[in-house]
């Protein structure tokens, strides 16, 4: 079966629970220090090892600034050298509506993002969609959602889908 896989950055692969409102934030003046969530970045090695790079895709939401940031994060921390991730598969957005024409013009076919209200956009778009991490204490709808609360149980959910 032909898949295609996207990913979000804050929440999935860089730790937005550990460095959120810290000086090692993405949006912080020590952003190069954001640590990655635990897992990511093997796992990102065995999806594109499994999908192929060319089928593996970064869909991120963030202002300009961020972006910069984002990307020489990725670069800075061997994102790329260690995952086998393709630099020019990163799209970036305004809006987090935005990501849902991203996903259906690249024809993504599985979307791990660690917001609901995010998937909940992909609905009629990407048949699979994988809610990640520890969530709010607030009531989320995850009808249609699979929830992995690590790595660990993502991989194995889209490994066997």
């Amino acid at each position: 079966m032909f898949r295609r896989i996207g990913l979000d950055v804050g929440g999935v692969i860089t730790d937005a629970i550990g460095n959120d409102g810290t000086d090692t934030d993405l949006r912080g003046e020590n952003f190069m220090k954001t640590t990655a969530v635990a897992g990511a970045y093997d796992a990102g090695r065995q999806i594109v090892g499994r999908y192929g790079a060319e089928n593996v895709f970064i869909i991120s939401k963030c202002g300009e600034v961020t972006e910069s940031k984002t990307r020489k994060w990725l670069a800075g921390n061997n994102f790329y050298e260690y995952t086998g991730f393709d630099v020019d598969n990163l799209r970036f957005c305004r809006t987090r509506a935005d990501k849902a024409p991203i996903a259906q013009e690249l024809g993504i076919t599985d979307f791990v993002d660690d917001r609901a209200d995010v998937l909940a956009y992909m609905t009629e778009i990407v048949p699979r969609r994988y809610l990640f991490g520890p969530q709010p204490d607030k009531t989320q709808n995850t009808e249609g959602l699979i929830v992995v609360r690590n790595w660990e149980e993502a991989l194995k959910a889209i490994f066997q889908a």
